[in-house]
């Protein structure tokens, strides 16, 4: 489901045509993992889109 959403907003995004989405993510588990492949196929298709990934620590959201 979090992929979903993540898509959805990026798919959001780049219709108001951003040339940066900023992303945060918390390496628990698969989770920075799995964004790091829904990314690459986003930017794949959306070019001169960049993804800015910060990882966040546990519990600073």
């Amino acid at each position: 489901m979090a992929v979903r959403a993540l898509g959805a907003s990026m798919a959001l995004a780049s219709t108001a045509l951003a040339d940066e989405i900023p992303r945060a993510c918390q390496d628990v588990g698969f989770g920075c993992a799995v964004m790091a492949l829904v990314i690459e196929c986003f930017k794949a298709t959306n070019q001169g889109i960049e993804v800015k990934v910060e990882n966040s620590p546990i519990g600073h959201w």
